[in-house]
């Protein structure tokens, strides 16, 4: 009874054990212990070598050496895929004697570590004659079956951890690839579109020369190269929103939280819809801030600006031209920012996904993007410890909320 309870207590903690180190402990404790032995150790097999890994014996043995596996018990024991059980260690030709000589060993029980290409042997030793009784060998067995399930969850462990390295590689690696690729992307886009709204200036101004002047009104070149140039405005605007979702995702993988100061809510909102009036204008979309008193909280403004960018464009591209309305508000230390549109809407079956990443609730094909916005903007808005809601009706407009807890600056601390 006691044997079992010893070797059950063994088990456990080679389910728990961590390193090569740590099996060696539990081995070399156990073996000794439910043998009765003057002796036992942990070998594990290195190509030709047999690793005397650790040993609990009343005198020095071999703990930290590598015999070649010919000249090893231990050896015999790993190739020859069988326990060994010699009484006499010096009548036994499987027994190096000038290896035992010098040891107080006189007797041995060895077994290997997985029947199956084992990879180590778990030995015990006496310093008077004994044989190993059945009962011996058995525990040491099943000590060494559960010694063989460690060290492969060891091996397992190791290749994970291994795979995790390479992963986490993989990913900053294409993190990296993505925000160079992006902002590489980005930098021509700007004087682009500058030429472009410079040639169509030129166009429009002479098209309207020509209908002063009382030229005839069909289609001129004029007219075709400025259509074509609006097609192409449109292109480069659905280029430049693709490459700002990338360089939203790219926030969110390298980016921390980053320091927090005073930000006014009003303020920053104000200036993001000024930074918007381009597009703003093109799309020919009322956009109206409701008066109220200024919110301050402590946040990352860069982060908020984002998120506050990528809510009110998402007004802008789904609200079909139609009036955009932004209020601010707080409550129980808690800002709220709401963007209403009066568009197209998002059906109640897709508002609870539509935060997620690459996630969209309309064709990807109507309108540009990579379905990146809502989401970036819910990791920023969770990040200060908010959230963000929709309430929405197909065909009648969308209202996004955000939440952002005002963050004392001894609570962010």
């Amino acid at each position: 009874m006691k044997s079992a309870s010893r070797l059950v207590d063994a088990v456990q903690r080679l389910s728990l054990a961590r390193d090569v180190g740590g099996v060696a402990a539990v081995v070399r404790d156990a073996a000794r212990g439910l043998t009765g032995a003057d002796g036992a150790t942990l070998v594990l097999r290195e190509g030709d070598l047999c690793h005397y890994v650790d040993e609990d014996a009343i005198a020095p043995l071999w703990k930290g050496r590598r015999l070649p596996i010919e000249r090893s018990v231990s050896g015999w024991v790993i190739q020859n895929r069988a326990p060994a059980v010699i009484e006499d260690v010096l009548d036994d030709e499987r027994v190096p004697a000038e290896v035992f000589k010098p040891t107080f060993v006189k007797s041995l029980a060895v077994v290997p570590i997985r029947a199956h290409a084992p990879v180590g042997a778990i030995g015990s030793y006496w310093a008077e004659r004994h044989r190993a009784t059945d009962e011996e060998l058995w525990l040491l067995r099943v000590l060494a079956d559960s010694a063989a399930a460690a060290l492969e969850n060891l091996r397992l462990y190791e290749e994970l951890e291994r795979r995790v390295v390479e992963l986490d590689r993989a990913v900053h690696a294409r993190d990296t690839f993505v925000a160079i690729a992006a902002h590489a992307l980005k930098t021509p886009l700007t004087p682009l579109r500058l030429q472009i709204e410079s040639a169509l200036e030129l166009v429009r101004a002479r098209a309207d020369g020509s209908a002063e002047a009382g030229e005839p009104t069909e289609p001129t070149e004029a007219d075709k190269l400025g259509a074509k140039l609006e097609s192409a405005s449109r292109q480069v605007d659905r280029l430049g929103l693709l490459v700002g979702n990338l360089l939203d995702l790219t926030h969110i993988a390298f980016g921390r939280a980053g320091p927090r100061d005073a930000v006014g809510l009003r303020a920053l909102v104000t200036d993001v819809i000024e930074r918007s009036r381009p597009l703003v204008d093109r799309l020919d979309t009322p956009i109206t801030l409701v008066d109220g008193a200024e919110v301050v909280g402590h946040w990352n403004r860069l982060r908020i600006e984002l998120a506050v960018e990528n809510v009110l464009s998402n007004a802008l591209k789904f609200g079909e031209g139609k009036p955009v309305t932004i209020a601010i508000d707080s409550r129980d230390e808690i800002a709220e920012l709401f963007v209403r549109d009066r568009g197209i809407g998002i059906a109640r079956e897709h508002q609870s996904r539509i935060f997620e990443q690459f996630e969209r609730a309309v064709p990807a094909n109507h309108f540009g993007g990579l379905g990146l916005g809502l989401w970036v903007t819910r990791k920023i808005v969770e990040e200060h410890g908010g959230a963000i809601r929709v309430e929405s009706e197909n065909g009648r407009g969308s209202t996004f909320t955000l939440e952002l807890p005002f963050a004392r600056p001894e609570a962010h601390q």
